[in-house]
């Protein structure tokens, strides 16, 4: 009993003395080999709101208001003016990175926001630093129907409808401007329904106006 008890002992001395002069261990970086921080400063909010504003336009959507909060976050109000198809669509946009990607509860709010606007068409939800897998189920379980835009496909909805400004946003945090090529075959008549179908070459196609309701409708000529 008293060997153990002074083993006990002499192991707790040892600790002690361990944590009071050993010198700190780094913390490994966990990131894949090869990949670098991207050390790009992030988008400022006036640019980012230029850019929004640039894109909804070429898109064909009028902005009615636009209110931005001190959380970096941007509320616009848009309307589609296309007869019988056209309406008023809700957008969010968040261009901080230092938060880490939207969950699904910031996702779901939205969400709620765009059901209880009884004059809202759909949600677009954009935010540079990404989601979480989560809020992609999140967006799938709620009968609201919302877009979610990170940062890469913003990239590629820019180079698509305002290219002048994709050379701009390579220049900042979250923004690959060689990133792959936005391509809208998939959302043409016939390609299919809804959220998710992919383009010829893989990759999601999105256009915001086309996609005003569960089903794909067709491109005014």
């Amino acid at each position: 009993m008293i060997v153990a008890v002074g083993a006990l002992f002499l192991g707790l001395v040892l600790i002690a003395l361990l944590s009071r002069f050993a010198h700190n261990v780094p913390r490994i970086d966990k990131r894949a080999d090869g990949e670098r921080t991207d050390v790009r400063p992030p988008v400022p909010p006036a640019e980012f709101e230029r850019t929004l504003r640039a894109l909804l336009s070429a898109l064909g959507l009028e902005i009615l208001s636009v209110t931005p909060d001190e959380n970096g976050t941007i509320d616009m109000t848009c309307r589609d003016p296309r007869p019988v198809t056209g309406g008023r669509i809700l957008v969010r946009a968040r261009h901080r990175t230092a938060g880490g990607q939207v969950d699904a509860a910031e996702v779901l709010a939205f969400a709620e926001s765009v059901r209880g606007d009884m004059g809202a068409l759909k949600g677009i939800d954009i935010a540079v630093a990404g989601y979480t897998d989560e809020a992609y189920a999140a967006r799938g379980a709620t009968p609201a129907l919302i877009e979610l835009i990170d940062g890469s496909m913003l990239v590629d909805l820019v180079r698509e409808y305002v290219p002048e400004r994709v050379e701009l946003l390579g220049r900042y945090r979250s923004f690959d401007a060689g990133g792959r090529r936005h391509s809208r075959a998939a959302w043409s008549s016939g390609a299919g329904g809804g959220p998710g179908v992919l383009s010829d070459d893989g990759t999601a196609a999105f256009d915001p106006l086309l996609q005003s309701s569960g089903n794909v409708k067709e491109r005014a000529s």
